[in-house]
């Protein structure tokens, strides 16, 4: 048969006919066309061997006797290719010997068939070898895919035949197992050598009980040769019709991954991943155990919550990873200081981490109050020592409330509730930055929550007004500007008192729409005084921390000025240094923005807190604000003398102009004209007025300012 013909035939099955008499193979071909296969034949192994790798017939029909290379050697020759082992191979031999057999079948030869042929018993002969062989091929991928997906799936098996006593492994249990193919020896003492010790006595005991009472068990363990793997294994026992188990079938799968998985979340679940340290979660727990255990005993605990002070501002300035840095080392620090046994007999002490910046820690008995204060000093002590990161050396305190059990609450909440309202007091008010919880602090801390709330309700009914005190120009005298101070006057209380809201507003948030109100009302009323005729007066606004480092505040300082037609000349935007001095080259960056609308912007308090020379420098401001502290007592006073006269000399050399706040007297007065000060307010001049006495005060003109005769010379 030629190609072409082949070709249209496709669908039938291929044999390739080896034969050197053409006699045979015409007669061959004849009897295979007509019993429905296709056929190509070859005379010789050469021809064969180009027509077997060109055309991968389905079984060849092959001469034992051929010229040049016999058919046995043919054969080997195909079958040392693997893809050509599963192709059924029939020899035809005229012989018929046992040793032509035997060598047929030890080339790889599939069968064999004696001459003369019997074509019509050997077309039979032929489906049944193509048959099975494709049944056997089949089987054999199906066992492929098998052991892969076992493999995927981590998946073996093993089974035992009481009968016997055999053992029958798979692959891949062996794999797991570690089992040496030449040292098992198929009994169950080998099979169960894989066990690891600690193991054995629950394998044994599982085995025991299918073997005994039928059924399955499943258990997890691990493996002698890997200890860190972990199997969960399934034993089912196989019983005859008599109901007697004849055998059991062991199925394992690999749950290592999974169990690693497991115990990270569990880990996560309980545990901080920067510190290694108990989370809130878990100590919680933890101190509800040992609230119960106090309970039962009539002991005494405590809680002792740890917050870090200023942490924020390390974060903004030097960056989230240096804080984290920072975190683990303190939670090392506090975890040297805890002992479960020391001379006080603390018991269970482990510092959890809780929240961002703080930790806390549960002193699971204490004998008395000091105890717990003992090891609160020891905590703060640890902090002494600067930490180091990076070569730069940064140095930071720790604030401790404590409350006692029973004293300070009998429950979890109360505990936690009261040792942070005593942190939030050591934060402000204790000297040694340790608290114990007083009655008077949840008082106080329920006085802020109410005045908050009160405060949000009179942001909406506006019960907020803007009182202004004037500037003075110490050259004439003149009004040169005016604050804007916020003041709340309750319509059940009266008037509130700065000092007791604004702390409370910052804390809570609440300044930032407050602050947006101050800016939005002090530009609509220096144009409400220009509409009535006055000359155009700076207002001057102080911006809150808070407020400040907000992502839109440069563009809603922008939009107010766009709404209310406002000179942007006119408004002047007072900070402090703390403000100025967290995460500086972003604060150096809003700065210039503001200063391309044409705002004035002023360091309030200036001298209260600690900046750098080089920043200053950098800072495009117009005003520098000497904070009122440093003129109490002047001229009697030469520190302050010294100091207030360094802050004008410094502003002058750097082109700045200072406003002096807080004068009280003329001695005051004349020390800072002497000093060249440009401008100043304080009561001497004027408290701050409500809105109808400033315009008052603005509409009687230079002539009628009730200061005039400090200044005769005008």
């Amino acid at each position: 048969m030629d190609r072409s013909t082949l070709e249209n035939q496709t669908d039938k099955l291929l044999i390739l006919v080896v034969d050197d008499e053409p006699s045979l193979r015409h007669v061959a071909e004849e009897s295979l066309l007509r019993g429905g296969f296709s056929v190509m034949t070859a005379p010789d192994a050469e021809q064969a061997l180009v027509l077997f790798r060109t055309l991968s017939p389905d079984l060849v029909l092959l001469d034992i006797c051929l010229p040049g290379m016999d058919g046995l050697e043919l054969c080997r020759l195909l079958r040392s290719e693997p893809r050509n082992r599963e192709v059924p191979i029939l020899i035809m031999t005229g012989t018929g010997d046992l040793e032509s057999i035997d060598r047929s079948y030890e080339a790889g030869a599939t069968d064999f068939a004696n001459k003369p042929i019997s074509w019509p018993l050997l077309l039979h002969r032929l489906r049944y070898l193509i048959r099975t062989t494709g049944l056997s091929r089949e089987l054999q991928e199906n066992q492929e895919r098998l052991v892969a997906a076992e493999r995927i799936a981590g998946l073996g098996w093993w089974e035992w035949h009481l009968t016997g006593n055999r053992f029958q492994v798979s692959e891949l249990a062996r794999e797991l197992f570690g089992l040496d193919q030449v040292a098992f020896d198929g009994s169950r003492r080998s099979l169960l050598s894989w066990v690891y010790p600690e193991d054995m006595p629950k394998v044994q005991t599982c085995l025991a009980q299918v073997l005994d009472q039928g059924g399955s068990v499943e258990l997890d363990h691990r493996l002698k040769e890997h200890c860190s793997s972990v199997v969960h294994h399934r034993l089912t026992a196989i019983v005859d019709e008599t109901g007697v188990v004849t055998r059991v079938f062991g199925i394992i799968l690999d749950i290592s991954a999974r169990k690693v998985a497991e115990e990270r979340i569990k880990y996560l679940a309980f545990y901080d991943d920067l510190t290694g340290l108990p989370n809130r979660h878990y100590f919680i727990r933890q101190l509800e155990m040992a609230l119960e255990l106090a309970r039962r005993w009539q002991k005494s605990l405590a809680v002792l919550l740890l917050g870090l002070n200023n942490f924020k501002k390390i974060n903004d300035t030097l960056g989230h990873s240096v804080g984290d840095r920072l975190l683990a080392e303190c939670a090392e620090r506090f975890t040297l200081q805890l002992r479960k046994s020391d001379q006080l007999g603390l018991q269970g002490e482990t510092p959890s981490r809780f929240n961002g910046d703080e930790f806390v820690v549960l002193l699971g008995e204490i004998r008395e109050a000091q105890d717990a204060l003992r090891v609160a000093r020891r905590l703060t002590a640890a902090m002494d020592a600067p930490f180091v990161v990076d070569g730069q050396s940064i140095v930071l305190s720790v604030s401790i409330g404590i409350s006692v059990f029973p004293e300070n609450g009998e429950n979890t909440e109360l505990l936690l509730q009261n040792s942070d309202a005593a942190r939030n007091y050591a934060k402000g008010h204790a000297t040694s930055h340790i608290q114990f919880y007083t009655q008077s602090m949840n008082e106080d801390s329920r006085r802020a929550l109410a005045l908050e709330s009160r405060m949000r309700q009179a942001l909406v009914n506006q019960e907020f007004v803007l009182y202004y005190q004037p500037k003075i120009d110490l050259v004439d005298g003149s009004i040169s500007g005016a604050e804007a101070l916020l003041r709340w006057i309750d319509p059940v209380e009266g008037f509130i008192m700065p000092g007791d809201f604004i702390p409370v507003a910052e804390r809570s948030g609440l300044i930032v729409p407050l602050g947006d109100w101050v800016l939005v009302e002090a530009c609509r009323q220096s144009m409400a005084w220009q509409a009535a005729g006055l000359p155009p007066l700076k207002v001057s606004v102080n911006v809150s921390g808070r407020q400040f480092p907000e992502e839109n505040f440069v563009s809603r300082v922008g939009e107010i000025i766009e709404q209310s037609g406002i000179d942007p000349r006119f408004l002047d935007i007072e900070l402090t240094e703390s403000v100025l001095m967290q995460d500086v080259e972003k604060r150096i960056e809003n700065l210039h923005d503001l200063k391309k609308q044409g705002v004035t912007l002023s360091i309030d308090d200036f001298g209260t807190a600690y900046s750098s020379l080089n920043y200053l420098v950098r800072f495009p401001i117009d005003y520098l604000k000497v904070d009122r502290s440093f003129l109490v007592d002047i001229p009697v006073n030469r520190g302050n003398v010294t100091i207030s006269s360094s802050i004008i000399g410094l502003a002058k050399n750097l082109g700045l102009k200072v406003v002096a706040e807080g004068v009280e007297n003329v001695d005051q007065l004349a020390f800072l004209q002497a000093q060249g000060c440009e401008e100043c307010q304080g009561f001497l001049f004027s408290r701050p007025l409500p809105l109808v006495e400033m315009t008052a005060l603005l509409q009687g003109g230079q002539a009628r300012l009730p200061w005039r005769h400090f200044f005769p010379g005008t």
